[in-house]
C-alpha cells in the first residue's frame, strides 16, 4: 500500500518497495492526495488489463488495456497519454493523480493490473514440442527449452528471440524512464553453446509476444551411390568427406572418381557443377572439398547396380513441418 498524503510520500505496502526518495521532484503530486496501489514490484506490460478508480467520484474510474506502445488512453476527462509500460502501479497512479488534480481536490485513486497480458510467447523451430507459453511470471529461454524437451538433431547451433514491441524493461526487473534510452533491438541472436555455457546474456527472460525460432540447419543432400542417400544437416566447415561418411559410405558399384556437386549461386536459377575425383581426396593426392548448404552431391554408380536415385527424390529426406502459430498447444506458466 503506498499512501501519499503530501508532497512527501509515505511508504506502505504488503510487499518490500523500494519508493524513490522524493517522487514530488519529478511529479507534481496534489497536495492532500492519496494514492493506494498493490502489486508494487510487477511492470505493466502491453496489452495488461488495468483498472483505475477515483474514490468518490467514480465518474472517473476507467478500466482498459494498455495500447501496444505501453500508454494508456481513454481516461475521462484527460486528454494526454499515460505512460504504462514497464512501469510500477504507484507510479501511474501518481502520474494519474496528478492529471485529475486539475479537476478534483486531493484525489484518492487506486490503480490495480486486474489481468495480466494473455499475449502467448511461442517457441517453434527445431524443438521437439513446439508450443505457445501463456507467462504469467519471468521465464527465461532454458526453461522454455528444457520444458519443450530440448532441440533437435536438426538445430544450426543458433536461437532467434524476436519481441514485437520493445519493452524498455531490463532483465533485473527495473523500469528504465530514461528519455535518452535507446530501445533494444526487436531480433536477438543467441549461440546455444553461449547458452548451455551458462552466458548470462545468452539467457534472456522471455516475454509475452515474444517469438522464439530454434533455427534449424540448412541441408546438403547426398545421392547416388552411396548407402543411405539422404538430405544431412550442413555445419560449418564440412567437407565433401564428411558428408559420404554420414551418408554410410560409398556402396560397392559407386564410380567414385565422377562424383558431381551440384552448387546454386545465389538467386540464379542455373548453378555451377564441381566434378570431384574421391579415389584421389582419399589417398590425399588432391584436397577434400568443402561444402556449402544445399549443395547436391551425386555419387554416380555403374551399370548393373540399384536404381541410381536422383537429386529430386534425395531432397524428400528432409522434411521441416511448419506449423501456423495458432494451431500450436499453449501452456500456461505461473
Amino acid at each position: 500500500m503506498l499512501q501519499l498524503t503530501s508532497a512527501t510520500p509515505q511508504v506502505q505496502c504488503q510487499e518490500t518497495l523500494q519508493a524513490p526518495t522524493d517522487p514530488a521532484k519529478d511529479l507534481a503530486v496534489p497536495q492532500n492526495s492519496n494514492l493506494s496501489t498493490v502489486e508494487d514490484t510487477y511492470l505493466i506490460r502491453a496489452g495488461d488489463t488495468v483498472d483505475v478508480s477515483v474514490e468518490r467520484r467514480p465518474e472517473f474510474n476507467w478500466r482498459g488495456s494498455v495500447n501496444s506502445d505501453g500508454t494508456i488512453s481513454g481516461l475521462p476527462y484527460i486528454k494526454k497519454e499515460i505512460r504504462a509500460l514497464c512501469r510500477t502501479v504507484s507510479a501511474v497512479a501518481i502520474e494519474i493523480a496528478t492529471a485529475y488534480g486539475e479537476f478534483i481536490k486531493g484525489p484518492n485513486i487506486t490503480v490495480r493490473v486486474v489481468e495480466r497480458s494473455r499475449e502467448p510467447a511461442i517457441l517453434l523451430g527445431a524443438i521437439r514440442t513446439p508450443q505457445r507459453f501463456e507467462v504469467q511470471r519471468d521465464v527465461r529461454l532454458i526453461e522454455l527449452l528444457f520444458i519443450s524437451g530440448g532441440v533437435t538433431d536438426r538445430a544450426s547451433g543458433d536461437i532467434q528471440v524476436f519481441s514485437p514491441v520493445p519493452t524498455f524493461c531490463n532483465d533485473a526487473g527495473t523500469p528504465s524512464d530514461q528519455a535518452t534510452r535507446e530501445p533494444e533491438a526487436p531480433l536477438r541472436v543467441i549461440k546455444i553453446m553461449d547458452l548451455m555455457g551458462g552466458a548470462s546474456d545468452a539467457n534472456p527472460i522471455i516475454r509475452a509476444g515474444d517469438v522464439v525460432t530454434v533455427m534449424a540447419a540448412e541441408p546438403v543432400y547426398v545421392t547416388g551411390g552411396v548407402a543411405s542417400p539422404q538430405g544431412i544437416n550442413f555445419r560449418d566447415q564440412m567437407m565433401l568427406s564428411h558428408a559420404i561418411a554420414t551418408a554410410g559410405g560409398l556402396t560397392s558399384n559407386a564410380r567414385s572418381s565422377e562424383i558431381r556437386i551440384y552448387r546454386s549461386r545465389g538467386a540464379e536459377t542455373d548453378g555451377s557443377v564441381i566434378r570431384a575425383d574421391y579415389d584421389a581426396i582419399r589417398k590425399h593426392k588432391r584436397p577434400d572439398i568443402p561444402l556449402k548448404p544445399y549443395d547436391i552431391i551425386e555419387v554416380p554408380q555403374s551399370a548393373g547396380g540399384p536404381d541410381r536415385r536422383d537429386w529430386q527424390l534425395a531432397t524428400q529426406d528432409i522434411v521441416t513441418e511448419q506449423r501456423k502459430a495458432d494451431t500450436l498447444p499453449i501452456r500456461v506458466l505461473n
